[in-house]
């Protein structure tokens, strides 16, 4: 009997196509599933992200504006932002929607986005050997019952999470006790430096309760925490007394401090802390009066007759995630954060370390001259970890930082780590760890080791050989396939 070739190939082409088709219906109907290969698992919502979402106790609606015709720099943002959302409204179908919307092209779209509050934001970019500046959408609003946040630009992948958790969070479940805030600083045209902090503290707390440390009274009775900052300037026992009869009742207390005040001349000046100095002692900690230079620091612009010039400046210490106490979850996740002007602190009795220098650092007496010229390193051995904030968990959980410069205004908005931080602290002494684990999801930067120059060429070596060797062993496989083909022959 002879077989029709051509009908066995229809048949074979109608099996092959019905099986594309089942394979498709069969997959659509299963959980998409998806690896997440980044090391800090940035693209998985965390386990108190998915609490939130499945504890939702009414309807949650998001509303995304977003131009598709955005610049490149800002697609990996759009992106991202459609993953996070995704892997959200899966686990919650029923109680949360999302929804799209491109305003570029369409004017009553680009009305209701500014009346809900996302405005356009200008993207410079060239086009052609040309310089154009366009106009582009990517934000979005929260909506919960009568009440509404929004986020007017959306960050990076490294905060989204706890953004839009965030939100959703605070209207779900407001915070119910406001922040009482004092400030000792340097008053000027723009106020006392720390508008920025008063600014995202109010985003997240219904009141912040401005308190006179020369005052007769503390914070309210309803105040949840209690921030001081003590910049510049002078404190009194009277003062003293108001923050001894807080702690004394048990509640946080958060205490950012500068034994010396840097200015913007490369000077110093130290302040007169003494009644505090004296009180925060007998606490078991004590901020010295001087400055922790270290290795491990930021660049400073320093202008010289040439112009201004790049440098590493030791007086500027960054603080990667190996040297935050990883039993503290309000800085165990934290990576990079930037300290300026830090003092080292002395801590006993019930504090421990909370944040610490590099163990290529060291103390010193640096009041007058702060210039990157000033400092000498001293031989290595003579170097050793400082302690640069503390914590005391029992008797009233209280917080002690050798440094307020990096809750200021020129610092803040680019030391994204600080901000985390701040908030990480107020969450973790109001005893709120849910956020702290959304919140403290970074990504870590690992730069190539700096090898020497023969370990490099060994290694160009071996990237040459490898691929080199994998041809040959290819060419050497299809060649005894192919005499092994012949003798079969």
């Amino acid at each position: 009997m002879r077989i029709n070739k051509n009908l066995v190939n229809w048949f074979t082409g109608v099996n092959l196509l019905g099986i594309l088709i089942l394979s498709n219906l069969l997959f659509g109907f299963l959980p998409i599933i998806k690896f997440d290969l980044t090391k800090d698992k940035i693209y998985t919502l965390s386990d108190a992200s998915i609490r939130i979402i499945r504890k939702l106790p009414d309807r949650v609606g998001i509303e995304v504006y977003l131009s598709s015709n955005l610049p490149s720099q800002y697609k990996l943002a759009a992106t991202d932002l459609r993953l996070i959302l995704d892997e959200i409204g899966r686990i919650n179908p029923g109680k949360l929607t999302i929804k799209y919307f491109d305003p570029s092209s369409n004017d009553l779209l680009k009305q209701e986005a500014q009346k809900a509050g996302v405005n356009p934001i200008q993207f410079n970019q060239v086009n052609n050997d040309k310089f154009e500046i366009s106009e582009g959408y990517l934000g979005m609003v929260v909506k919960y019952t009568d009440q509404k946040e929004v986020i007017p630009v959306v960050g990076n992948v490294e905060n989204l999470e706890y953004a839009v958790l965030g939100t959703i969070s605070n209207l779900v479940e407001p915070k119910k006790g406001n922040i009482a805030l004092s400030v000792k600083g340097e008053q000027g045209a723009e106020g006392d430096g720390f508008m920025i902090l008063r600014t995202v503290l109010g985003r997240v707390f219904p009141q912040i309760d401005e308190v006179d440390l020369e005052g007769k009274t503390g914070p309210n009775e309803n105040d949840l925490a209690w921030v001081i900052i003590l910049g510049r300037g002078s404190v009194g026992s009277s003062s003293v007394a108001l923050i001894e009869k807080w702690q004394k009742s048990g509640k946080p207390l958060l205490l950012m401090v500068d034994q010396l005040a840097a200015d913007n001349n490369a000077g110093s000046t130290p302040n007169s802390w003494g009644p505090f100095n004296d009180w925060i002692k007998t606490q078991g900690a004590e901020v010295l009066p001087k400055l922790v230079a270290d290795m491990q620091s930021n660049a400073a612009s320093i202008r010289t007759a040439e112009g201004n010039l790049l440098t590493q400046y030791w007086y500027w210490p960054v603080i990667s995630r190996d040297q935050m106490n990883k039993s503290i979850p309000a800085v165990s996740g934290v990576d990079n954060l930037s300290l300026f002007w830090a003092s080292p602190i002395k801590i006993e009795k019930n504090f421990k370390s909370l944040i610490s220098s590099s163990k290529q650092a060291w103390a010193v007496d640096a009041s007058g001259n702060l210039s990157p010229t000033s400092i000498t390193p001293p031989q290595e051995s003579e170097m050793s970890q400082q302690t640069l904030g503390a914590i005391k968990t029992k008797d009233g959980r209280m917080v002690v930082i050798g440094d307020t410069d990096w809750l200021k205004d020129s610092f803040l908005p680019n030391n994204r780590a600080g901000l985390t931080t701040m908030f990480n602290l107020l969450d973790f002494v109001t005893a709120n760890d849910s956020m702290i684990e959304i919140r403290t999801k970074n990504i870590s930067y690992h730069p190539l080791p700096n090898w020497n120059k023969e370990t490099k060429n060994i290694f160009r070596v071996v990237n040459l050989g490898i691929p080199l060797l994998l041809i040959m062993a290819g060419a050497g496989g299809a060649w005894l396939i192919r005499k092994k083909s012949n003798e079969f022959k």
